[in-house]
């Protein structure tokens, strides 16, 4: 869940994140991953979403679903991705 309680975040084999209401409504589906999606953590301020793939890369999207940034390295898939307390990247 976003800090503010409004959007619940899920990842999925089928490669995509989606964005959920509390009512359980889809607000938005957000694609760039190239592998099943394997986590995902709001920032503490909720402005950001961090997510992990099987295809090596972590990626960070704004609230509604925008391309932030793509954060590559690994040789092998992200299973988990946390935020500081504070929001730093």
């Amino acid at each position: 869940w976003s800090p503010d309680g409004a959007l619940l975040a899920s990842g999925s084999d089928d490669n995509t994140l989606r964005l959920w209401t509390r009512e359980g409504e889809p607000v938005r589906t957000l694609t760039g991953h190239s592998d099943r999606v394997m986590c995902c953590a709001w920032s503490p301020d909720g402005a950001l979403l961090a997510s992990g793939s099987d295809d090596n890369t972590l990626r960070l999207w704004t609230r509604e679903g925008e391309p932030v940034r793509t954060l590559t390295g690994h040789s092998d898939r992200v299973m988990c991705c946390a935020w500081s307390p504070d929001g730093a990247l």
